[in-house]
């Protein structure tokens, strides 16, 4: 959505810190017309806490589908 990574720094352990200790800047700071339902997906595929993640591919593929249908068919927003 950015086209940078999340995280980029001088070195793989100075990248790998941040990964484990900082937030990434929000999406749609870097590109604004990124859609807010896809902003929080990312957001909450970068949650350092296991439990804030979604807890399965299965539960991501949902979301994604939901915020797909409403591209394709603009009648109201995902939720």
């Amino acid at each position: 959505c950015t086209g940078r990574p999340p995280f980029n720094a001088a070195t793989l352990l100075s990248t790998m810190r941040q990964v484990a200790e900082d937030a990434p800047p929000p999406i749609r700071n870097l590109n604004a017309d990124t859609p807010p339902w896809l902003a929080d997906v990312i957001r909450k595929l970068h949650e350092k806490a296991p439990g804030d993640r979604f807890q399965s591919a299965e539960e991501v593929d949902a979301v994604l589908s939901q915020g797909l249908a409403f591209l394709q068919q603009p009648s109201g927003a995902p939720e």
